[in-house]
This record gives C-alpha cells, sequence and structure tokens, in this order.
C-alpha cells in the first residue's frame, strides 16, 4: 500500500507541486510556454495511450472491441466527474475559470492515472486496455464537454468572473 501511495504521489502530487512553484516563481516564462503547451500536453497524453493500446494488441492480450460494452458507462463517468467537479468547485467560491480548469483535470486525469495503475502498480494488462477506452473517448469528450462549459460560463458569467 505504501508503494503505491508513493507511485501515485510521484505521478500526479509532484507535478501539480513542480507546476505550482514555477508557475510562482517564473510567471513570465508560464506565460510563454503556456499557449504552446495547449497542444503538446494533449499530444503526449494522446502518444501515451496510442504506446499502450499498440502494446496491449502486439501482445496478444485482449482486443479493445471486447470492452465496448463499457464505453457507454464509461461517457457517463466522464461526464459526470466533470460536471461534479465544475458545481462543487462553484459551490465553495472558485470562479469560472478555476471551475473549468478543475473540470478539464477531472475529466482527463482519471484515464492517465488509470493506465499508469494497472501497467505500473497492479501490472495488469487488461486493466490498461480498459483505461485507453476510457482514455480514448475521454480525452475527446472531455474537450468537448468543456468546451460548451466555457461558452456556457461566459455567456451567464458576471464580468468579475471572467
Amino acid at each position: 500500500m505504501l508503494e503505491t501511495f508513493k507511485e501515485v504521489g510521484l505521478t500526479v502530487f509532484l507535478p501539480v507541486i513542480i507546476g505550482m512553484i514555477t508557475r510562482n516563481y517564473f510567471p513570465i516564462t508560464v506565460k510563454k510556454i503556456r499557449k504552446p503547451l495547449r497542444f503538446i500536453l494533449p499530444a503526449i497524453m494522446f502518444l501515451v495511450f496510442t504506446l499502450v493500446l499498440l502494446n496491449e494488441n502486439g501482445n496478444g492480450g485482449k482486443s479493445l472491441m471486447e470492452y465496448k460494452d463499457l464505453i457507454l458507462p464509461a461517457l457517463c463517468l466522464n461526464v459526470l466527474v466533470m460536471f461534479v467537479g465544475y458545481y462543487l468547485s462553484g459551490l465553495i467560491g472558485i470562479n469560472h475559470k478555476g471551475k473549468y480548469t478543475i473540470a478539464i483535470e477531472m475529466g482527463l486525469q482519471n484515464s492517465a492515472l488509470a493506465i499508469f495503475l494497472a501497467n505500473n502498480v497492479i501490472q495488469i494488462e487488461s486493466l490498461s486496455l480498459i483505461a485507453v477506452l476510457y482514455g480514448g473517448f475521454s480525452f475527446f469528450s472531455t474537450f468537448l464537454i468543456a468546451w460548451g462549459m466555457k461558452r456556457l460560463g461566459k455567456k451567464d458569467a458576471l464580468p468579475q468572473d471572467l
């Protein structure tokens, strides 16, 4: 259990802490790289999903299509998690930009963490394939939902929220 906590901490918490420190102490650098990172980071995530998918299919493992009946429940989970994150963060007073960011993070981080846990901690290959399935569509559904949330927020937001 302690080893799993350490692995998750290094994978999830360490990058967040590094990002917070970088933004605090190097705001000019962050401002310069912010726009390119919008494209680079999703590309990296897509590459990771693709590599895991190719690795699973190349090892004689189960096919992605064997899990097609999980697509609707996983999509519902993705949508629910994003809306819960968006609205709960609003209840504690976070402005629209923060709510929008939290919703995106909640929509995307589940699949990356699931792939990491399945491959590195639990070491069950079929679980990583399910995570790839989830990540494959949540990657796109998250951005579609986030786009809608952003549009909704701009329409309904008060000037101080933007």
